[in-house]
């Protein structure tokens, strides 16, 4: 944002129009959104990770459960 603000700023001698603010608030607005949107989506699949992770120790979970189990089992 900053980068651009400046980019512009630059080329007038500090100065800005009245469009060229517009332009550079549509273009940091855009900017702004874009981030918010993947943000968002790296949350959504940062939560998938973990669902796949929990997803997959599932069955070992059962597992050894089982086998603790059985070997009570056996034990008596």
């Amino acid at each position: 944002m900053r980068l651009l603000i400046s980019k512009h700023f630059s080329k007038k001698k500090n100065r800005l129009h009245l469009s060229e603010y517009s332009q550079v608030s549509t273009k940091v607005r855009s900017q702004l959104q874009i981030n918010q949107e993947v943000r968002s989506a790296a949350s959504v699949l940062i939560n998938l990770i973990y669902l796949l992770a929990a997803y997959d120790k599932l069955p070992q979970i059962n597992y050894q459960k089982s086998l603790k189990n059985n070997k009570k089992r056996d034990c008596i």
